[in-house]
């Protein structure tokens, strides 16, 4: 029996990816050998199915699914009391494995500025400072470096490293250099924690409610906010939710702060937000820091704390943040996110609210439960790691179909307004910098990245790999993210070589230029991006992918091979932009080796 049945094709099923609640998708099946087909449709966690006969139609089946509720569903068929599902090609096979289908919140929706947009992600301690290091108002021991080009105080021989130097880098160094951000096409900041903390990371936050002294104050935060917008930039602050510092106001380990904290007594006003074992020292903390205990999120003071009407998160809004990155959100619980949501909504109805979740965020299961993340009732979209792996092995592995099949399975499963506000990222502070990553074929060793540096002829391969692999991070479904640096060819493997203070001396770099072009693409297209987007992988050499708006195509055709490659579409278009080398002949355009083109057609 031949049964045909391809998702990824909209012959079998309209609209394309996850199904908004109420709208529904249209599912067609190939087949001309039964007489009668059903949709079984499950629950995710649940073993009862419901069976929805199809109606016939020309050569197979159709019908039109929908489901009122949100959640995750599992689809296959059945046929002559034989139920097919598909094999790990995607091939329709007895008894193979049933098709995810996500239904979303028929309301859900994420912020238009999204579109077309540029984010740029800051270490607030490692970015730019200005006049004298404040040091008043701070309650832990921190030791100041002073030079900005001295390394870190991190030793192989000293594995708890506690991330207590500091460079000074402070609020008004960034306000200082917010026309450079302008300058490169940035539209939104991403700032890494800047809550008072112990530690130059911030992840261990001392207290919610103020800003880190050494960076600046409360007032000259609103006032950051104030000029990032007059340039045009929103800011999204990081959120720290499922744990504190034990050297904090609220759990005060130490007696470094005069609020009675959770760790001294029971009759802490913070005391419900932690667990304690048999004694004050047994405490559930952040995989096994003492540094960092864990908090009791549902706890009704602490969820009215970060979300009530004059709460954690509206406080900062208040002051001019315009989203919230969460860190671990697949660590945080489904209420507290949705409450999180409301309250970011509320208080302003085009907030973004971003979750950090490393793998595919639709089909994410974590601490024995599937998680609802992008059903339209907690985050807007989450940190695109998907998408940064399969641009590296496209790139490392010159093979077009890596990245066609890793872009579309993540796009056949995403909701489209989580798929607009995807954070698609090269670097982060978590991550190797990206010129490391595509610069070092050979294996390196936690203690030889101290000292590891590229050769000339690494950082020549790193520099065209990057121009190549940023051309397409900032083409594809989502918002690109530079990591501060990353555009000036800074470099750095593991934590805290990625952190290093960023090198002011550098500006003005080629690479630098080529990052405002792309910003200028981003700008200059904006309209399209908010279009039809397709990627296809002719060959194990030709990618193709392109926006299509309103009779306007905006496309990108990359050669991975090495040697020359015609490219048929681009033939009556317009090149806007070229990574490689691009020849317009007679007949078809012939894109040179390692090369792309960005091309448009209809403006």
């Amino acid at each position: 029996m031949t049964i045909t049945f391809t998702p990824k094709d909209k012959r079998f099923w309209n609209p394309r990816g996850a199904v908004r609640c109420g709208s529904g998708v249209q599912l067609f099946v190939q087949t001309r050998e039964v007489a009668g087909l059903s949709v079984c449709l499950r629950k995710d966690g649940e073993n009862n199915a419901l069976f929805l006969p199809m109606t016939p139609c020309e050569s197979g089946f159709s019908l039109r699914l929908d489901q009122k509720e949100p959640g995750l569903y599992f689809l296959s068929f059945l046929a002559d009391g034989q139920r097919y599902g598909k094999d790990g090609n995607g091939n329709v096979l007895k008894d193979g494995i049933e098709w995810p289908v996500l239904f979303f919140d028929s309301a859900f929706e994420t912020p238009d500025w999204l579109s077309g947009g540029v984010i740029y992600q800051i270490f607030p301690d490692r970015f730019a400072k200005e006049g004298e290091i404040r040091t008043e108002g701070v309650h832990n021991k921190r030791t100041l470096h002073q030079n900005v080009s001295e390394r870190p105080l991190f030793t192989m021989d000293e594995p708890n490293y506690e991330a207590t130097d500091f460079y000074g880098g402070n609020i008004a160094g960034i306000r200082s250099r917010l026309p450079y951000l302008a300058s490169l096409g940035v539209t939104a900041l991403y700032f890494n924690p800047m809550f008072e903390a112990a530690s130059n990371h911030r992840y261990n936050t001392a207290d919610y409610r103020r800003i880190d002294p050494m960076l600046g104050t409360n007032e000259e935060f609103a006032a950051l906010c104030s000029e990032a917008h007059d340039l045009g930039m929103k800011v999204i602050l990081d959120g720290v939710f499922s744990h504190t510092g034990a050297d904090s106001r609220y759990f005060n380990r130490y007696g470094n702060y005069p609020d009675l904290g959770a760790y001294q007594s029971t009759d802490s006003p913070y005391a419900g937000w932690y667990s304690f074992g048999d004694s004050r020292e047994d405490y559930a903390c952040w995989w096994g820091f003492k540094t960092l205990p864990n908090v009791n999120e549902t706890d009704p003071t602490y969820l009215e704390f970060i979300c009530g009407e004059d709460g954690v998160l509206r406080y900062w809004m208040r002051l001019g943040a315009d989203g919230w990155r969460l860190d671990v959100a697949d660590e945080l619980p489904d209420r507290f996110l949705e409450e999180v949501r409301k309250a970011l909504k509320a208080e302003k109805a085009d907030a973004y609210l971003l979750g950090e979740v490393w793998e595919d965020a639709a089909l994410k299961y974590s601490y024995g439960a599937r998680r609802k993340f992008l059903q339209g009732r907690q985050v807007d979209s989450v940190m695109n790691y998907p998408f940064r792996g399969a641009l590296i092995d496209a790139c490392k592995g010159k093979n077009a179909h890596l990245l066609a099949d890793g872009v579309n399975s993540l796009l056949d499963e995403y909701p489209a307004p989580a798929a607009k506000g995807l954070m698609n990222l090269l670097s982060t502070h978590d991550t190797w910098r990206i010129l490391n990553v595509l610069g070092l074929e050979r294996s390196v060793t936690r203690e030889e990245e101290v000292n590891i540096t590229l050769t000339p002829l690494e950082e020549a391969k790193a520099d065209h790999r990057l121009r190549r692999v940023a051309l397409m991070q900032f083409f594809l479904p989502g918002v690109p993210s530079i990591y501060y640096g990353d555009e000036i060819g800074m470099t750095g493997c593991g934590d805290p070589w990625n952190r290093k203070f960023f090198a002011w001396e550098r500006i003005g770099c080629p690479l630098q230029e080529y990052f405002a072009s792309l910003g200028r693409l981003r700008k200059d297209f904006r309209e399209m991006f908010s279009g039809e987007f397709t990627i296809i992988a002719h060959s194990e050499a030709h990618l193709e992918m392109r926006w299509e708006k309103d009779g306007k195509v905006l496309g990108l055709s990359a050669n991975f091979s090495s040697s020359p490659l015609p490219i048929p579409e681009a033939a009556d278009a317009a090149c806007y932009l070229t990574v490689g080398s691009y020849q317009k002949e007679k007949g078809a355009p012939v894109l040179e080796e390692d090369s792309i083109l960005v091309w448009h057609l209809g403006f």
